[in-house]
């Protein structure tokens, strides 16, 4: 229904290890948003409160509820759309709100410092459980200019799990790529895709922490 803008990027394939990807990609410049479709009215509810998203501008911006709706784990948010313009069946998709997860491991030693991780093995990567949800680790190289080169490893493992491995020949070969500084960061969502009559329906659900958690430094030895 809307596009994601960001940078242009030229990928080469990846390569895959486990639940982890290591990618190459070339910078190039901002990526022009490409026009979002109109369906008309859609309704968004979360319980008995219910609010209408209307197409502008491209797309169909964001609404706020009022204080006194809250979602918690496993809370839903229903979209709700009539069959009325732009081609798309009528249609009910949910999105369930997963857990909260925290990363444990690996973790930088100070509050401001960074973390080192040894690339001759696998990493263990551990967070709280969380029973609904994914969680996503990566790594990654952070450069932001055009033209420039920049890799990253990705993983998605299971949010229940706790814990998770990237394979030490994707550390290796991340040491060896990378030119600039290197993070590390771990999101949770919960990802949902519907199939409605032809029409694909993606939807992500997330929470926001309560404290700002930011991705950390990372050495890699």
């Amino acid at each position: 229904m809307r596009g994601v803008v960001g940078q242009v990027r030229t990928c080469a394939d990846p390569i895959t290890a486990g639940a982890c990807q290591l990618t190459t990609c070339q910078l190039g410049g901002i990526a022009t948003p490409g026009p979002g479709t109109d369906f008309g009215a859609v309704t968004v509810s979360v319980g008995a409160t219910s609010m209408s998203l209307t197409f502008m501008g491209g797309n169909y911006p964001g609404v706020i509820f009022p204080a006194s709706v809250t979602l918690g784990v496993g809370g839903i948010m229903r979209f709700h759309h009539e069959a009325t313009r732009g081609g798309a069946p009528a249609f009910d998709v949910d999105a369930t709100i997963p857990g909260l997860a925290v990363l444990t491991s690996p973790l930088p030693a100070t509050p401001d410092g960074g973390a080192t991780i040894d690339t001759s093995s696998d990493l263990s990567v551990t967070w709280s459980p969380i029973p609904i949800g994914q969680i996503h680790f990566r790594l990654y190289e952070g450069a932001t200019m055009v033209g420039a080169s920049t890799s990253s490893i990705a993983c998605t493992f299971d949010g229940a799990c706790g814990a998770g491995s990237v394979a030490r020949v994707l550390l290796s070969s991340l040491k060896q790529m990378t030119a600039s500084s290197t993070y590390a960061g771990m999101s949770p969502d919960l990802n949902v895709t519907n199939v409605i009559n032809g029409l694909t329906i993606l939807t992500q659900s997330y929470q926001s922490p309560a404290t700002t958690v930011s991705d950390f430094a990372v050495t890699l030895q």
